[in-house]
This record gives structure tokens, C-alpha cells and sequence, in this order.
């Protein structure tokens, strides 16, 4: 079941703010994706609302912290039961959305949630998946930035779209 999560103007001022200091923390990191650098904050702010929104739904506690070389892939929110969920946020909001991974998020996540995210405060959250339940389910796929791993989430053989 997708949940949809309207934030407070606090969250929304929150969210910001940390995405601000995300953006301002790696700006000028060498490992940044062609184009993201590019970007300005916004990819910073989709990410950060994303996880506001997926603990709104599912609990537990979002990493705030502003790393100039990210989080080494370790995972965006702590579950009560200590899952750590790596949460992929998304701008397009069609249901053939496609949840991308670089080689190593693959390889490090155990658990995923998408949340599709319509800014400034409206965030589409979906269940949180294992890598078992994803995994059959993957694909390669060069997005212009290189080649990755993704999957749909309709093709999860549940009423996930």
C-alpha cells in the first residue's frame, strides 16, 4: 500500500535546512554524478524529503547528517527494530517509476523504500522491500550517467503502483 504524506511547513523547513547543508557539504565533492553537481540543492531536497516522509510512515529515525563524501551507501533511516533502510526518492510521480541503484548501493542495501515526491511538501511512500523480495526483479540499465541496477515496482507481482 502507497501512502501519501503532506508535511508540516516546520518539516518543510526542516527538510530544507538539511538539505542546504547536504548540498553545501559535497558541492564540491569529486565523486559527484555528471550533472548533479549542476543541479543546485534540488537533488539534496527531493533526497531529504523523501526520508522525512518514508519515517512519517514507517518510523524510525532519519540520518540528518551532511557527509562531504555521502553515507557510503549505509542506509537512510533506522528502523525501531534496527532495519536500516536505504530510501530512494523519486520526482516522477507515473507508476512505471523505476527505483535506481549505483553498483554499490546495490551491494550494500538490505532494505529499500521508494517515496515519490512532489515538492515542496507531498511525498508518495511505498512499502519497504528486502534485496530478496527486489533482486529477481532487477535490471541493468544506463541512464546516461552510467550503467546501474534498477526495478520496478510493479513488477513485484503485488499491487504496489
Amino acid at each position: 500500500m502507497i501512502h501519501r504524506v503532506i508535511l508540516s511547513p516546520k518539516d518543510v523547513a526542516f527538510a530544507l535546512e538539511i538539505a542546504n547543508k547536504r548540498y553545501l557539504c559535497h558541492k564540491n565533492a569529486q565523486n559527484q554524478q555528471p550533472g548533479f553537481k549542476d543541479a543546485g540543492v534540488t537533488p539534496d531536497r527531493i533526497g531529504v524529503t523523501g526520508e522525512l516522509c518514508a519515517t512519517k510512515v514507517h518510523g524510525g529515525k532519519m540520518d540528518t547528517q551532511a557527509l562531504p563524501d555521502g553515507d557510503h551507501h549505509v542506509g537512510d533511516i533506522i528502523l525501531a527494530n534496527n532495519q536500516i533502510v536505504e530510501v530512494k526518492s523519486r520526482e516522477y510521480l507515473g507508476e512505471d517509476v523505476e527505483v535506481i541503484f549505483s553498483f554499490e548501493e546495490y551491494i550494500h542495501f538490505t532494505y529499500v523504500c521508494l517515496v515519490q515526491v512532489q515538492l515542496p511538501d507531498i511525498g508518495m511512500v511505498h512499502p519497504i522491500w528486502s534485496k530478496d523480495e527486489v533482486g529477481p526483479h532487477t535490471f541493468r540499465k544506463d541512464y546516461g550517467y552510467g550503467m546501474r541496477i534498477a526495478f520496478r515496482p510493479c513488477d513485484l507481482g503485488k499491487k504496489q503502483c
